[in-house]
């Protein structure tokens, strides 16, 4: 299905590559050096529906309900994106052809002072690289490189928080929905998360092993069956039936 654009800032969604690009090239303009080519130069997000497109396609009140509560959902997250990205926020689109209906939205760089930045787009960074600053500008000097990180760590962490209780209070919260799961998954380091998806794979392949060899058994102990059985409908064809001899 085509997806339906809920919101553009001023023209179509396939203009963001070149836009960004042309405010790269009015930056070296400007100052004589190229921006990286990693750096980054688009926020996008996603906010994703809890029913399914199954329950909103029915024909009864309850999915009525539903769809009216999702249009309001849509409503409360335009609401949400405009006030938070204000005059960056270029696109709002939503996909209603997968599993779930969700939202996609873009916010590209900007310039600021003839460079070009994400600024205080993504909440995360923004508030790591203060921290960080703020915490240099304290100690005169650089920090450690494990000083560093955690200082930039803990500030992320906090901001993406604060991000999500923001949504939760203006979106999510006003149509009943919770903040957490109530089966939330358990956070793990990487290493041990990447060990047991391993782990997994390699029961999944056992079971799927075992399976195989049953099956195989099985089909060996019906061919011998078979066998058996043929081999003794020869021997009475040809000696007559066989006799078990009492004491």
């Amino acid at each position: 299905m085509e997806p339906n654009t809920l919101f553009l800032a001023d023209k179509p969604l396939s203009c963001i590559v070149p836009l960004v690009a042309d405010l790269k090239a009015q930056d070296f303009a400007a100052n004589g050096r190229r921006v990286r080519k990693d750096a980054q130069s688009l926020l996008a997000g996603i906010a994703s529906y809890p029913a399914p497109m199954s329950e909103l396609r029915k024909l009864n009140e309850e999915a009525d309900a539903e769809r009216k509560r999702y249009a309001r959902w849509i409503e409360l997250n335009l609401a949400w994106l405009k006030r938070r990205y204000a005059g960056h926020l270029f696109a709002v689109i939503e996909h209603r052809d997968e599993r779930f209906p969700h939202l996609h939205w873009y916010c590209p760089g900007f310039l600021e002072n003839g460079r070009f930045t994400m600024g205080r787009l993504h909440a995360g960074q923004h508030a790591g690289k203060r921290a960080v600053a703020d915490a240099i500008a304290a100690k005169g000097g650089p920090l450690d490189p494990a000083a560093r990180k955690f200082i930039y760590n803990e500030a992320y962490k906090a901001a993406e928080r604060e991000l999500q209780d923001d949504y939760y209070e203006h979106v999510s919260k006003p149509l009943g929905m919770s903040r957490v799961s109530s089966a939330p998954r358990p956070r793990v380091p990487r290493p041990v998360h990447l060990a047991n998806e391993k782990a997994k794979i390699a029961e999944a392949e056992a079971l799927k092993a075992r399976k195989e060899a049953d099956e195989l058994r099985a089909e060996l102990t019906r061919v011998n069956s078979l066998l058996a059985s043929r081999q003794r409908a020869q021997f009475e064809a040809k000696h007559g039936p066989a006799t078990v001899a009492q004491p």
